[in-house]
């Protein structure tokens, strides 16, 4: 994947969380996107259980 994709899907903005990087559009932290694909969900079970996801889905949680 290009860097610039990654630049482009993940954010680090003093407004949003504290500058914890998170999924671009939203305030999801990208931990814990990585954090529930580590425990074992799915892609798709992560877009499900963060529904803001959906209409960026899949690409930012393979990003994260």
């Amino acid at each position: 994947m290009k860097r610039t994709a990654l630049q482009q899907r993940v954010v680090a903005d003093s407004e949003i969380h504290h500058v914890e990087p998170c999924i671009a559009g939203t305030r999801i932290p990208v931990r814990m996107t990585v954090g529930s694909l580590a425990d074992g969900m799915t892609v798709e079970q992560v877009v499900a259980e963060y529904p803001q996801l959906e209409p960026l889905s899949p690409e930012p949680v393979q990003v994260a």
